[in-house]
């Protein structure tokens, strides 16, 4: 009489794994096919005809001249802040500009991207709104000190937002003066 070959059952949960690491990657597929099918809507956002796609430091738009916007705020947000409209052109027709703030506040980076996104004509000189030792090497310049040939551009951490353009001097306050700088690029648009 013959014996039959004993099999080892492991064969068989071999074959239940392999079952479920397919089912596993099958499943894996599906879902990033349906997710590359959805559109998301936080990825980009359409602002005065102009679409804007998030990167991982903010949002950029290609003009149809080719120029390139970025802004750190999501556009959409941008919709509901209200600024005062403010024509460059009258800060570009002068000698110099001094951009003043307190080095104290959280001014750096709308200080950066004003720099970045507003194009001025002048030279731009750094100022302190403040006598600091942070500010022994620089100017001490505040709205008051803006003359026929010079501006001023004065940052201001304040509960109030607000944006104005009186005698040469362009006041930007805000508690969020990044979002005001962001709102100022788009206006430009």
């Amino acid at each position: 009489m013959k014996r039959k070959k004993y099999v080892p059952k492991k064969k068989a949960k071999r074959n239940i794994y392999l079952y479920f690491l397919g089912a596993l990657i099958v499943l894996i597929m599906v879902g990033g096919a349906i997710n590359m099918d959805s559109d998301d809507e936080g990825d980009s956002y359409d602002y005065k005809g102009i679409k804007f796609v998030r990167m991982n430091e903010g949002w950029t738009a290609y003009l149809d001249d080719g120029r390139q916007i970025f802004v750190l705020s999501n556009p959409a947000e941008l919709n509901n802040l209200t600024i005062s409209n403010v024509y460059f052109s009258g800060l570009n027709n002068l000698e110099k500009i001094y951009i003043t703030y307190n080095p104290e506040e959280r001014v750096r980076t709308a200080l950066s991207q004003f720099y970045n996104g507003i194009k001025l004509t002048p030279r731009k000189v750094p100022a302190c709104t403040v006598d600091i030792e942070l500010c022994a090497d620089v100017p001490i310049k505040t709205c008051e000190d803006a003359t026929e040939t010079v501006g001023i551009v004065e940052f201001k951490q304040s509960n109030i937002t607000k944006v104005e353009f009186n005698n040469n001097c362009l006041l930007i306050q805000g508690e969020d003066l990044t979002k005001i700088v962001d709102k100022l690029i788009l206006e430009q648009l």
